[in-house]
């Protein structure tokens, strides 16, 4: 659990003003994001329900560890458990023909990056939040090519409904209180480190483009 003694100052900012700190994340992360995003296979002519159910596979056994790591920082409303989307992962096998049993049963990454501040803590939500803001492009895209919703297997693209926005909103405010340089340098080094390891397990689990196959975008 965070150590909640001496909290950190928050940064004050006019609305629509952007932190130094998502600055310095945007910046650091860029590529990152644009090389991930192409290597999906969203946009692949290839992409069927088959693809989409190793890549939501693939998802769950990254998510599941993940989640386990973030436990140790309870108690704050940033890492509080309808932020967890384990469980939409586990609806959505089900809904795609697993049992539970073959899901327990699923590979897990085992080598995710250590998380031991709250610097940390929000380098890693960065990625994991920005994506579940991203899934919003995704979960049109299996509905118009897979004809997949919520309730037949894409739960998790829409893991936060019509509260997506507001959601995204409450992590940028705790996100701006990291102000000190020491502790802006941490949350860019831990998204930048949970962006490699997401890529590589993702890598492993063989849902990724090969990077010769990507599409320019």
């Amino acid at each position: 659990m965070l150590d909640e003694k001496s909290p950190p100052q928050q940064e004050k900012t006019a609305p629509g003003h952007v932190s130094l700190v998502l600055q310095e994340l945007r910046q650091a992360t860029a590529e990152n994001h644009r090389g991930l995003e192409r290597r999906l296979p969203f946009t692949s002519p290839e992409l069927d329900l088959s693809v989409y159910t190793r890549l939501i596979k693939a998802y769950y056994g990254f998510y599941i560890p993940l989640e386990k790591v973030l436990d140790r920082f309870e108690g704050g409303h940033v890492t509080s458990s309808d932020r967890y989307k384990a469980s939409a992962l586990e609806d959505d096998l089900l809904a795609l023909g697993m049992t539970t049993d073959e899901i327990q049963m699923l590979a897990q990454c085992p080598d995710l990056p250590d998380i031991q501040t709250h610097a940390q803590l929000m380098g890693v939500l960065y990625v994991i939040e920005g994506a579940t803001l991203g899934g919003q492009v995704l979960r049109r895209i299996a509905r118009d090519k897979l004809a997949i919703d919520e309730a037949t297997g894409g739960k998790f693209l829409d893991v936060y409904g019509s509260a997506t926005g507001r959601m995204w909103k409450a992590y940028l405010a705790q996100l701006a209180q990291v102000v000190a340089p020491a502790e802006r340098h941490q949350v860019v080094s831990s998204a930048l480190g949970i962006f490699v390891c997401f890529e590589r397990w993702l890598e492993h689990s063989g849902v990724l483009l090969l990077k010769a196959d990507c599409p320019v975008i």
